[in-house]
């Protein structure tokens, strides 16, 4: 399912969840939906108004306080990762449309967090991807989460693409200076151990699958 993560995001961002972590501070939440395809787009744009109907009817009935449009804004975008410069106009262009959208401007320009979700099995795009992350991120403060499953080497490659972009950023010395560059990025891999409750129902359904039982019947 496309954008699945930026909708659970937004479901709880709807609620009075996070305000109690903000020192009684509203917090903004700016979220863009992105996908190659334009089905995809338009069923991410579908998905997002039935997310806002279903929280704003789930906080009704649990009488919290909802956060409203002036302080969720939510996008539906078309990108396609692309390390050419029409990869760079087009992450431009996501950029000022976000910018655009929140009126009072408090927001920052570049995203604080990307969420990509089983997006590294189509190789030849790897590159594309590292170049709209480094171009969406904010430099000092953002991160990328990938969460991926294994997939061939495709994994490996991508890490391996990532050192180089870092290897070559470190090497490469700022016009008119002597003094290298910092790596782009930090690269952080958790194979094992990052969540207890997703590793014991990945184990609980790699062994029913094992004994041929059906793990979706079972918990119906």
């Amino acid at each position: 399912m496309a954008g699945l993560a930026g909708l659970a995001l937004l479901s709880l961002s709807r609620s009075s969840y996070l305000q109690h972590y903000s020192h009684d501070k509203t917090i903004q939440f700016d979220i863009t939906l992105t996908d190659g395809h334009p089905d995809a787009v338009e069923n991410n744009e579908v998905c997002v108004g039935l997310t806002k109907d279903h929280s704003t009817e789930m906080m009704q009935n649990k009488q919290q306080t909802l956060l409203g449009d002036d302080e969720l804004d939510v996008q539906c975008q078309r990108l396609v990762w692309r390390a050419d410069p029409q990869g760079a106009a087009d992450c431009t262009n996501l950029l000022l449309t976000k910018a655009s959208s929140n009126g009072n401007n408090t927001l920052p320009l570049h995203y604080n967090i990307c969420l990509v979700s089983d997006c590294l099995h189509f190789q030849q795009h790897h590159g594309g991807l590292i170049a709209t992350l480094g171009r969406l991120l904010d430099v000092k403060n953002g991160v990328a989460i990938l969460c991926q499953p294994k997939r061939g080497d495709s994994q490996e490659n991508f890490i391996n693409l990532l050192e180089m972009v870092n290897g070559n950023t470190t090497t490469a010395n700022v016009p008119g200076s002597t003094t290298a560059v910092a790596p782009l990025f930090d690269i952080c891999l958790l194979e094992h151990g990052y969540d207890d409750e997703v590793e014991r129902l990945h184990t609980d359904f790699l062994q029913k699958q094992q004994q041929g039982l059906s793990y979706y019947e079972e918990i119906r």
